[in-house]
């Protein structure tokens, strides 16, 4: 079965690059000396927050279609092109969570949306 694709009038801008990485280390502080580390999982969770641009209300719409429209509405990973690396990744949005949808200029054109993404970094 092939994966959801981002939609191509979505536009993802990374405006005040955020990238963050979990932890794949457990730590553990002793009572005397260095703490204790240790490896606990081989993959580690990225999040980047992203602004997605809408050139048009209808587009705006479609996404919020495309977004609900799923079975797994919200929570359904899809194929999205990272703009940093150019490399297609399979991402979700966190917590299925589309944040405000604001206008960029007047009657509603040029319209924005920031979410969060995440994807899975095999180490």
């Amino acid at each position: 079965m092939s994966m959801a694709a981002f939609p191509s009038y979505a536009r993802t801008l990374v405006d005040g690059y955020a990238e963050s990485h979990s932890s794949i280390v457990e730590r553990s502080e002793m009572d005397r000396g260095v703490p204790k580390q240790r490896k606990i999982q081989s993959d580690v969770l990225v999040t980047i927050p992203v602004k997605v641009l809408f050139a048009t209300n209808d587009d705006a719409e479609a996404f919020e279609d495309w977004f609900y429209g799923d079975a797994q509405a919200g929570a359904a990973w899809f194929d999205w092109t990272d703009p940093r690396t150019k490399t297609l990744r399979q991402a979700r949005i966190v917590a299925g969570s589309l944040g405000p949808l604001t206008p960029g200029g007047g009657f509603f054109s040029a319209l924005s949306r920031t979410v969060t993404l995440e994807y899975l970094r095999s180490l």
